[in-house]
Formats: C-alpha cells, structure tokens, sequence
C-alpha cells in the first residue's frame, strides 16, 4: 500500500467514526428527552413477557407469547433480552391499540430498551457509512430516523437487519466462487431476521431478486439465477420460521391470528381518522420531524434537504450502483401502497434514500466546482444575447425553474409554515383539506391567536402556534 492509499484509507477511517460519534451522540440525547410515544409501551410490556419467560426457563412459553401478533416476535424478544438483568416491574397494563400513549412507563425498563434500540440505530449508520460515509453521515443526523430508533419501536432492529441483508448482497456483488456465496447465504439469514422483526422491511429482498435477476439476464445464465435464487429465497423463510417460534407448533392458527391482527391494525379508528393520503409518506420524508412534536430533541433538522438531495443523486446512484436505486425504488413504492401511513414507516426507506443524498450532494459539488473553475471562461466568450435568442429561450428556462422551485423552494416553505402549526398524524385530514394554509394566514396576520401546544391531547384540527411552539 502506497503512501496516498494510506491516507486514503486514514481518512474513511475517520469519517467512520465521525459518523458513529453523530449518530451516537443524537440519538443518546433524544433517548433521554423524548417523551412516551405510540406504540412504546406495547413493545416494553412484550420485552417483560419474554424476558419472564427466559428467567423461567419456561422455553415453550415462546411458542404462545407474541404480544401486538401483527408483528413477528424477533425485535420484541430482542427488547426482553434488554431488561433481562433488570429487576422485575408489575406487567405494564394491555390497552387498545387505539389508546393514547402512556403518560409513564419503568424508567429503568424504559431507559435499557431505548439504549438497545439507540445502539442499533449506531450501527445502522455505521453499516452505511462503510461503503458510502457521506451517506451514512446523511442517516447519522435524519430527525425521523433519529427518533424511531432512540424510542421502544421495532423500526430500529428491523432496519438493521436489512441494511445488513443489503450490505452483504451489495458485497457479494463484488466477490467471487467461495466468498461470494458466503456472502449471498448471510444476506438470506439477515433477510429472515428483518422479516422476524418487521415484516416491510423484507422489501429489501424484493429488491435483490430484480438485480441479481438482472444481472443473470446480462450474463446469460437465467437457469441458474432461478436456481440460486429459490435456494437462497427457501433459506431466509427457514430463518424466518426459525425466529419465530410463534409459528411452530400451529402454523395455520398462527398465520390466521397474524392476518386478523394485521387487518385490525391497518383498519381501527386512529388509521380511520388520520385518513392519509397516498403520497403521506412522501411528505414525511420530505420534511423534518416537527418542531411541535418536541423542539428540544433534534438540534439538526435537515429531513427536506437530504430528500431533495437524494432526488438529484437517484440517477447517479443507478449509475453508481443500480442495486441501492431498486432498493430504494422498492421501499418508497411500497409506502405508497401501504394502507398505514404513520410515519416509522419511512424507515424502510431512509437508509437507501441516504445514499442517494450522498450522491446527490456530491453531483451537487460537482456541478458548482465546475461553474466556478469555467466561470472566466464562459465570461469571455458569452456574447450579450440578442432579444430573439432570448424569446426563443424561454420554453426551455421557464419549465426549469419551476422545476427547481418545487424540488427546493416550495418544499422548504412547507416545511417551515408546518413548523408554524401543531400539525400531526391526528389534524392529517383538516391540514390536506386547506386547515393549515388557514391556521398560518389566520396567525400571520393576528385573526388567530397562537395557541399552546399539548402533545399528549392532539386536536382533528390545525391550529397556529407560533414560532415559540
């Protein structure tokens, strides 16, 4: 290795840990400042159940215990395997899922799930962050992804085992003969394990099955990917069934009591009520979380900037390697298609769209670096353009700057007239149906008094709550 390769390799070297450090350090503080949110204290009363199962020895236990069944049991096994060596707390009490979150759970029980939980978010970025540290710098400081894995969420072991499932498929690209199948077999445990923790996040499979179908189409070997990929595709549901012993004993009954679950989650009364649109997803990935949620939490908010950069890198990233824009492709097409809209949901997506920032900042550069080394250039030899040449410019600048200001301007306006407002999931309906537009030109000019906001009642409607929200 030569001098400049060393340096090279010092360099990623110390983005990598600056990356670990940010993610770290971001999601310690919201883990610590966060409030009680959805769906928390569910996970926690499952991590007590399997860990009094495993102080028991009580092993057959598992194969009846999965609490909230429209989830798999593997995160939430993971969650009791974080209290193990606590001392045991009163089970904290079953309520509807449609219920408000819990005003207070066990502080110590609280404190080891949510550390677990920060943890895998650490490594998630730290994953990413091995083959593109910009990228993984990108998810070190996304707000969204920051809270989802600094709470009790399954989102955070899930996202996990997918990026891993992604990263051993992208390096087995890039192998061959004996290493090469290592790899893709460790993608297929890594798969079973993101199917075990949170359904969605198996899309990722869906995405390596189009690129290595591709690439056997390119090299002219179909017969053998259909081979190779039934295998690989039998072993992540040998995986799946293996960490779910929910499964074992009655599958059918299990399956059954899954869908039922599922159907009830995706149809009760707060999904009812939010009555979000197709493209809700989008517009979560698109802004930051918001300031009404909790001011303090997210010093960094920069969720728009990261989709807009991710929006001009996507063909870089299809270029640099097709496999993560399929991926990303995948995810965001199936938050479209999903029925529930909230939004830990996005971090399906986010760790692909990470990348594609990364690659969209870098073109970015490129771009400008160019313009300002060509600017004497372009100086001396643009001509004063003539009224003619002009007009018949026009119809090809005016599409472009409208372009530009609904994938920039547009966006960050939204953004931050959302940040005026108490918008949330609950106000979803009124915001899209002109209730936000009324709470700020209603506040901007002194018709609407700025009212207080309270997290833990949230209003059907928008209200306007001022820059001290």
């Amino acid at each position: 290795m030569n001098k400049f390769d060393r340096g090279t390799l010092l360099l990623r070297i110390l983005a990598i840990i600056v990356v670990i450090a940010v993610a770290w350090s971001l999601r310690s503080r919201a883990m610590n400042m966060l409030s009680v949110d959805y769906d928390e204290d569910d996970y926690l009363r499952a991590g007590q159940e399997f860990a009094q199962l495993i102080r028991t020895n009580d092993w057959s236990g598992f194969t009846q215990t999965n609490y909230r069944p429209e989830h798999p049991q593997l995160a939430k096994i993971m969650f009791g395997l974080s209290v193990l060596g606590l001392p045991e707390e009163p089970l904290i009490a079953d309520v509807p899922i449609t219920a408000n979150p819990a005003r207070t759970l066990p502080p110590d029980l609280l404190r080891a799930a949510r550390t677990m939980s920060t943890v895998w978010g650490t490594i998630t970025a730290f994953l990413l962050a091995l083959i593109n540290p910009l990228g993984g710098l990108m998810l070190a400081v996304h707000s969204f992804t920051i809270k989802y894995t600094s709470q009790v969420m399954l989102d955070g072991f899930a996202s996990l085992m997918s990026t891993a499932t992604a990263l051993a498929y992208y390096f087995s690209k890039r192998q061959s003969g004996k290493k090469r199948n290592i790899l893709l077999i460790l993608s297929a445990v890594f798969l079973g394990m993101s199917a075990s923790s949170k359904y969605l996040h198996s899309a990722v499979g869906f995405a390596i099955l189009i690129d290595w179908f591709i690439v056997a189409k390119e090299s002219n070997v179909i017969k053998k990917y259909f081979r190779d990929a039934i295998s690989w595709g039998l072993l992540a549901i040998l995986v799946f069934f293996i960490c779910n012993p929910f499964y074992w004993i009655d599958p059918v009954e299990s399956i059954r009591t899954t869908y039922e679950a599922v159907s009830a989650t995706t149809t009760n009364p707060n999904v009812e009520r939010a009555n979000s649109p197709v493209w809700q997803q989008l517009m979560h990935l698109s802004m930051s979380v918001p300031i009404s949620w909790n001011p303090d939490s997210f010093p960094i908010r920069a969720d728009g900037l990261i989709f807009i950069f991710a929006i001009i890198g996507v063909m870089r990233t299809w270029k640099k390697d097709r496999f993560i824009a399929i991926w990303l492709f995948v995810d965001i097409f199936l938050l479209l298609v999903w029925r529930t809209k909230w939004a830990q949901y996005i971090l399906v997506a986010t760790v692909p769209l990470s990348f594609a920032a990364a690659e969209g900042l870098k073109e970015s550069g490129k771009i400008m670096s160019d313009w300002w080394r060509d600017r004497h250039r372009r100086r001396e030899e643009a001509a004063k353009p003539t009224r003619r040449e002009t007009l018949r410019a026009l119809p090809w600048l005016v599409p472009g700057l409208v372009a530009f200001a609904l994938l920039t301007i547009l966006p960050l306006l939204f953004q931050f007239a959302i940040s005026l407002t108490d918008f949330n999931a609950t106000s979803i309906r009124d915001g899209f149906d002109g209730g936000i537009w009324r709470a700020i030109r209603g506040g901007l000019t002194g018709e609407i008094p700025a009212s207080a906001v309270d997290i833990g009642a949230r209003a059907n409607r928008v209200n306007y709550a001022g820059l001290g929200a």
